[in-house]
C-alpha cells in the first residue's frame, strides 16, 4: 500500500508542478477579461552556448511574473518557443499570437557580470514603447527580473493593482544559487537521473521551500519507479 501511495503522491506533485504555469498563463485568455495582450520572445544569448540556460530562464521567469497580473494575457512560452532563433516578423507574430506587444531582447554573460538589453514594441503601432540595456552582477538577477517585469506593466498603460505589483515582484526562490542550479539542471542534463536527483537534493538544502526544485524532483522520482531505478528516498 505504502510504495503505492507514495507513487501517487508523486505523480500527482510532480504533474501539478508541470501544469501550473500553462493554468496560471492560461487563465487570462479564458475569460477574455484581459485589457492587453503580450509575447516575450526568448531573449537572444550572445555569449557562450553553455550560458543558453540562462537566457532561457531568464524569459521563461518574466512570462511567468507577467501572467500573475489579472489584467494581462501572456502568450505561453510553448507558443512563443517557435519563434526561437528566427528572423522576427511582426506582422506574423501579431496575427498568428493574436498579441497587442511584444518584448525581444538579448542577454550576454561575463563571468559573474551579465548584460540584458530588451525592447517592448506596440505591435499595431509598430512603435518602441520601452527599452533599456542592464548590466549587473548574476546576484543581482532577481533584482533584474523585477525591474523588466515592473517597466513592462507600466508601459503597457494597464490597470496595475497592489496586490499585482506584489505578486510580479515574487522571486523564484530565496537563493541566487539555488535558482541558478536549477536552471542549469534543467538544461544540462547529467549521465544519469541520479545525479540530476543528488543536484535537487543539495539545492533543497540550500533553499528548503523551493517549490520547483521539489516538482522537479518529484518528476525524477517517478521516472526512476516507472524504468525502476534504484535510488535513495529522501
Amino acid at each position: 500500500v505504502f510504495p503505492i501511495t507514495g507513487a501517487l503522491i508523486v505523480l500527482i506533485g510532480g504533474i501539478f508542478w508541470f501544469l501550473l504555469p500553462l493554468l496560471t498563463i492560461g487563465s487570462a485568455v479564458d475569460i477574455h477579461d484581459y485589457e492587453k495582450r503580450i509575447a516575450v520572445l526568448y531573449l537572444e544569448n550572445r555569449g557562450s552556448e553553455e550560458d543558453l540556460y540562462l537566457s532561457d530562464g531568464l524569459t521563461e521567469e518574466i512570462i511567468t511574473r507577467l501572467s500573475r497580473i489579472e489584467k494581462l494575457s501572456v502568450v505561453s512560452r510553448f507558443d512563443v518557443y517557435d519563434y526561437k532563433g528566427k528572423k522576427i516578423n511582426l506582422d506574423e507574430i501579431r496575427d498568428d499570437l493574436e498579441a497587442d506587444y511584444l518584448l525581444t531582447g538579448s542577454l550576454m554573460k561575463f563571468d559573474e557580470e551579465i548584460k540584458i538589453s530588451v525592447e517592448l514594441v506596440d505591435l499595431k503601432k509598430r512603435d518602441v514603447e520601452w527599452s533599456t540595456s542592464l548590466e549587473k552582477n548574476m546576484d543581482d538577477i532577481f533584482a533584474i527580473q523585477d525591474e523588466i517585469a515592473i517597466n513592462i506593466v507600466e508601459n503597457l498603460d494597464i490597470t496595475l493593482r497592489l496586490k499585482d505589483k506584489e505578486s510580479v515582484m515574487i522571486d523564484p526562490s530565496a537563493s541566487v544559487k539555488a535558482y541558478n542550479e536549477l536552471l542549469q539542471i534543467g538544461n544540462i542534463h547529467s549521465s544519469s537521473i541520479q545525479d540530476e536527483i543528488e543536484r535537487l537534493n543539495n539545492i533543497i538544502e540550500v533553499d528548503n521551500t523551493y517549490a520547483d526544485a521539489f516538482g522537479m524532483r518529484s518528476i525524477l522520482h517517478l521516472n526512476a519507479m516507472i524504468y525502476d531505478f534504484r535510488i535513495d528516498r529522501n
